[in-house]
């Protein structure tokens, strides 16, 4: 026999069966509702989850899981049940900004707008070139909201960061019209205006922080140290799980006082975070921050990603948004669930772009010396050759794909992930420059100045292709140094064109300090990839 729910009121003790007058008062005033906001949010919370407060909510509210304070909650329930943890709470009341704060503002440029020309050439940028990549923004409610109303009333944080992110993407003349000297000049004012804006502008909507850290998480600079793509992605992962868009709002049963409309951008944000602490963690050697064991938020599909923009007006839908997304969206799909796969060593892999051959040479690299147990020794320089001969392959693929982007003129639309995807195949031609075979000395030195050369093309945009590229030139350096000295005069081989053709850096670029261990660490046989360990730089800090 079921039993009766009861509710809070019901299990509240009658007045007429206290035992005392003074139970009676200690019941009123434990009972009494008082104007404190964090009592009245705690009641409102509770009345939420209950059921019993059927007001229109529009704030996203995430109860946490047992045994956080809120599932005492769950005694209201049936047995093996739980009380939905996602709900719908009043909005706050955003305070007004002081005259003070917004003269601060004024005076950083946060109110001060593109021109028109520039304004519709940035959102035309990142909707094409960022959103296939990082879907975060609900393309209808952004421009639903915005319709008809006044540049300088847009959400000026979620905007400037939006611009910040698609300045990659414009040609010289936008920057030029604005008045800036570079293209990076122009992203550091977008920059600082979308930070300002994040620290001062007084946004209480957790969504649109979300959505901003994850897109300043493409900033790169030494003059400001801390706040990085590590911290950006941080930041971002946790509100994510305040709001908590790890989690399946339908995990238990349909959650129907949760809004569907909301679905989808959410398992987009989360999906995105996810995308990213991948990103970086391979990029940094660092432990991912998302455990995928802790979360069950279905993954998008890629109707998730097209589902808004089928509501939108087919002259906003030609104006700014690709015609290929629906494959581009695909192809997201797909990379989602290629960085949540685990690989084993003979796992058949199929790759098609240029970011898969970097991860194919990621992939093989550590079974240069990782050998399979069981393997007979007898096997041991074959099992090797032919892990090298992989990463030969590989890396021969990437210069091919380089080839293509340069014969199209499309590196201008290469993304700031770019620099880092050049450095395994950059790896493994820096190991053939050291072959005792003069020939294949020369192939090495001559792949690697492809990618050397496109690096180059790259320092105007993103500081770390310059990082990148002086730490190979101090190892192109050391190699045909070592060359020089140990070899006669008469051996003209190791000075060949192909060692010299490879030039020092401008006084653009930048030189880091590399230490003998990384250095070594780089040059082994045995260490593919693992010679970020051992750097020197405070990596992440200054470029990534």
């Amino acid at each position: 026999m079921e039993r009766e729910t009861p509710s809070i009121v019901s299990r509240a003790p009658q007045a007429g069966r206290l035992d005392s007058p003074r139970d009676d008062r200690t019941f009123r005033s434990i009972s009494e509702r008082h104007d404190d906001a964090a009592e009245s949010t705690g009641v409102e919370i509770s009345s939420t989850v209950l059921g019993q407060d059927n007001k229109t909510g529009r704030i996203p509210f995430y109860t946490g899981e047992s045994p956080g304070y809120t599932s005492i909650l769950d005694v209201f329930t049936q047995p093996n049940q739980t009380v939905p943890r996602h709900i719908l709470l009043s909005p706050n009341i955003s305070a007004s900004l002081s005259t003070q704060d917004r003269e601060f503002l004024q005076y950083k440029g946060v109110f001060t707008m593109p021109q028109k020309n520039t304004f519709t050439e940035l959102l035309r940028a990142y909707f094409h070139h960022i959103h296939p990549i990082l879907p975060i923004v609900d393309v209808k409610v952004f421009f639903n909201c915005n319709q008809g109303v006044q540049t300088n009333e847009w959400n000026l944080l979620l905007l400037w960061s939006m611009f910040f992110a698609a300045t990659n993407f414009v040609g010289e003349d936008i920057w030029l019209l604005e008045g800036y000297s570079s293209r990076k000049e122009m992203k550091k004012a977008m920059y600082s205006r979308a930070k300002c804006m994040y620290d001062n502008g007084g946004e209480t909507d957790r969504v649109v922080l979300t959505q901003s850290a994850l897109l300043m998480a493409f900033w790169h600079s030494k003059e400001d140290g801390h706040a990085q793509p590590w911290y950006w992605i941080g930041i971002a992962i946790s509100l994510c799980q305040v709001l908590g868009l790890h989690r399946d709002p339908d995990s238990a049963k349909l959650n129907s006082a949760f809004p569907s409309r909301l679905r989808p951008i959410w398992r987009r944000l989360w999906w995105s975070c996810f995308f990213r602490d991948r990103w970086l963690s391979l990029t940094l050697g660092r432990p991912m921050r998302i455990n995928l064991d802790d979360c069950d938020q279905p993954m998008p599909s890629a109707a998730d990603l097209l589902g808004d923009v089928a509501e939108l007006p087919s002259s906003i839908t030609n104006a700014y948004i690709p015609s290929d997304l629906p494959e581009l969206a695909d192809y997201w799909i797909i990379l989602l669930k290629l960085m949540s796969t685990k690989f084993y060593l003979f796992l058949v892999i199929r790759f098609v772009s240029y970011d898969d051959r970097a991860a194919l040479v990621t992939f093989y690299s550590p079974y240069i010396t990782k050998i399979p147990e069981h393997l007979p020794p007898a096997h041991v320089k074959a099992w090797q050759s032919e892990i090298r001969s992989q990463l030969d392959t590989a890396a021969l693929q990437s210069n091919s794909i380089l080839n293509d982007l340069v014969r199209e003129k499309l590196l201008a639309f290469a993304g700031p992930m770019t620099p880092t995807l050049l450095i395994p195949a950059m790896h493994i031609h820096l190991h053939n420059c050291k072959s005792t075979d003069a020939l294949m000395r020369r192939v090495g030195f001559n792949n690697l100045e492809l990618c050397m050369m496109v690096m180059e093309s790259f320092q105007d945009t993103y500081s770390a292709a310059a990082l990148y590229r002086g730490v190979f030139l101090v190892a192109i350096n050391k190699i045909r140094h070592h060359f020089l000295i140990e070899s006669s005069p008469q051996n003209t081989d190791v000075s060949d064109p192909a060692t010299s053709r490879v030039e020092p850096p401008e006084s653009s670029a930048i030189l880091p300090t590399v230490s003998d261990d990384a250095l070594n660490a780089l040059l082994d046989d045995t260490s593919f990839l693992d010679f970020w360990d051992s750097f020197n730089v405070t990596f992440d800090s200054n470029y990534m």
